[in-house]
This record gives structure tokens, C-alpha cells and sequence, in this order.
């Protein structure tokens, strides 16, 4: 039976912690290899460093199973969970699609059951978490470089701009080869880049300099945008 009482933030957040018991097992394994093989060598120490690592991802693979299930079935706004949970990370491309192999029979059968939610239309909910004004901080945890809500959004460089005003806003990762020495190959890099077009042209800014991830911006975006679609204009503006 499904019982949304859970927003798509707190199910993410909920889901970045199941990695925290995976590192303390692969961390804490590796430095008992590390103590044993200083105080007590033998060969079989060695044994830790592929246990450090199996049992850690079979723990997160499970837990991440049981938090998938867990957040079908609370969370109203299935597809925006599921989206959220990609670009956090949570789950992988598509997963809600495929039934995990680990999963039990029973496991399988609620999932299963579960998925047929994505053959609904999407609809707008609401996150009544989120906040009628949210500010983007610079990195340094400071200066306030943007604000969002749902009349607009505002930018510390270009001011202030109507939902009416702004389209295509998106979150491109782009990549680039970063120079190293002259004459050489520079290195692979990747970034975020929050992007939206206005009437003077595109407003552009690197996620690298706001104190804000990938997944929480995105719904920022796609709460305020709907917010503004339903007429939930704030009389304060910015």
C-alpha cells in the first residue's frame, strides 16, 4: 500500500547516509591489515584487502535495495525521486526499470509492483519542505549568489529574473582538457554548470563556486518552476 509521507529531500538524504557503514568497513578493514602485518605478519593479513572491499559492496548493494523499496513506496513524487536519486548518486541509471539480483522473491515482488508507479503520467507535487525562498550560497559558505523561488530567480551578477522570463534552465555536465605542461595533453575534467536563457542571452555559473549539489538544485528548479505554474506567486518577490 502506498503512503506518501516522505518528500523526494528527505528520502535522498536518507539514501547518501547508506554509504557512510560501507567506508567504516573498507576503512577499518584496511587498517587492521595495516596493525596486523606491523605487529603479527602473515601472509593470510592480506586476505582483509578483498574483504574490505566485498563486504562493503554487498552491504550497500542490499541497503540500497531496501532503501529503493522504502522510498517507492513514501514518496508521492516517484519520478522526480527518481531523478533526484540519479544525479545524488542514490541509484544508478534506469534502475527503475530492472529488479536487482540480489533481491529476494519477495524483494522482487514488491519492486515489481512498485514500478508499475512510472506508468502514470507525471504530475507536479509539491514539497512542502522547501522553503518559499531559497538562497544559493557562494562555496565559502558567505555571499548569497542566487535565490530561487517561485517567482524567479535572482542573480547576484544579472538581478532579477520572472519565471516568465526564463527558459531551458538546466544543469549540463561538461568536459574539458585542463593544460598541464606546453605541448602536452592536459588532463580530463568535468564539471556542473548551471545554466538558464533569458531575453539579453544565457546566465552561466560553475556549481564548483555554489554551496549546493547537482540533485538539490535540480529540484530547487523543478519546485519553484512548478509553484510558479500553479499561480504561487510569493507579493515579495526577491
Amino acid at each position: 500500500m502506498i503512503t506518501p509521507s516522505i518528500s523526494v529531500q528527505e528520502a535522498i538524504k536518507a539514501g547518501k547516509r547508506i554509504a557512510r557503514p560501507g567506508q567504516v568497513m573498507f576503512f577499518s578493514g584496511i587498517g587492521l591489515c595495516i596493525l596486523l602485518l606491523v605487529t603479527n605478519f602473515s601472509w593470510w593479513d592480506f586476505l582483509l584487502i578483498p574483504a574490505s572491499v566485498i563486504v562493503p559492496t554487498i552491504y550497500e548493494s542490499w541497503a540500497s535495495l531496501k532503501w529503493q523499496i522504502w522510498a517507492y513506496e513514501h514518496v508521492a513524487d516517484i519520478h522526480q525521486l527518481q531523478r533526484s536519486a540519479e544525479l545524488a548518486g542514490v541509484l544508478i541509471r534506469g534502475s527503475h526499470e530492472r529488479v536487482p539480483k540480489i533481491a529476494s522473491a519477495s524483494q522482487k515482488e514488491i519492486l515489481i509492483a512498485l514500478q508499475e508507479r512510472f506508468k502514470a503520467e507525471a504530475v507536479f507535487i509539491d514539497d512542502p519542505t522547501i522553503a518559499g525562498r531559497t538562497p544559493v550560497l557562494h562555496a565559502n559558505g558567505q555571499d548569497e549568489m542566487l535565490a530561487l523561488n517561485s517567482a524567479g530567480i535572482w542573480t547576484v551578477s544579472d538581478g532579477f529574473f520572472d519565471w516568465n522570463l526564463v527558459s531551458n534552465e538546466r544543469i549540463p555536465q561538461v568536459s574539458y582538457r585542463r593544460a598541464i605542461h606546453p605541448g602536452r595533453k592536459g588532463v580530463r575534467q568535468s564539471e556542473y554548470l548551471f545554466r538558464f536563457d533569458h531575453a539579453n542571452g544565457t546566465f552561466e555559473i560553475p556549481l564548483s563556486v555554489l554551496d549546493i549539489s547537482v540533485w538539490e538544485l535540480d529540484l530547487l528548479l523543478y519546485i519553484y518552476r512548478g509553484r510558479y505554474a500553479l499561480g504561487q506567486i510569493p507579493t515579495n518577490v526577491m
